[in-house]
């Protein structure tokens, strides 16, 4: 039995290739099932078999499939999408930009917004504002962070990576109005 792919919409309808969306597939090399967690088998495998990847993919005209990137960092400002890596690449060209973490927080206007962490070389001076008009220059005006923190060190998980999921629990509730 062949392994099939798709990319899909929110939706769960296909998407042409060279277009983004999460990655689908079934097959016998699928896994059956989360152990002991049937919520969560359910919420990732469709009545027809598909499982839902997370992850964020597109399709060339060859047919070869490439992860952009992960479900998690995509963030809906006004019905627009922005990937969080896409930010943060933008972001880490700063010379004065340490570490980046990029996440997005509720809004009641546009849904969510774009908010940025980052730490500071050393021996350089940032301020938000600065990063802020760098980020215009190279970043279509909905991608652009509205909120910008600059911290000391950014938090990180037990493999060394930055921890997101605590960044958006330590913002949790943190209500933004229209700027």
């Amino acid at each position: 039995d062949a392994m099939e792919a798709k990319i899909v919409d929110e939706d769960g309808n296909a998407r042409p290739a060279g277009e983004k969306g999460e990655l689908w597939i079934r097959g016998k090399a699928v896994m059956v099932e989360y152990y002991k967690e049937k919520e969560l088998t359910n919420e990732v495998f469709t009545g027809d078999g598909w499982f839902k990847t997370g992850d964020i993919a597109q399709k060339d005209a060859e047919g070869l499939y490439y992860i952009v990137g992960r479900k998690k960092d995509m963030i809906k400002v006004g019905g627009q999408i922005v990937y969080a890596p896409e930010v943060e690449d933008v972001l880490h060209r700063h010379d004065a930009v340490g570490e980046v973490a990029v996440i997005g927080l509720p809004d009641k206007m546009r849904g969510e917004i774009v908010k940025a962490f980052v730490t500071v070389k050393e021996g350089k001076n940032l301020i938000a504002e600065d990063l802020r008009q760098f980020s215009k220059d190279h970043l279509a005006h909905f991608k652009v962070p509205q909120s910008i923190e600059i911290k000391e060190t950014l938090p990180k998980n037990r493999t060394g990576k930055i921890d997101k999921e605590l960044l958006r629990k330590a913002n949790e509730g943190q209500a933004y109005g229209a700027k």
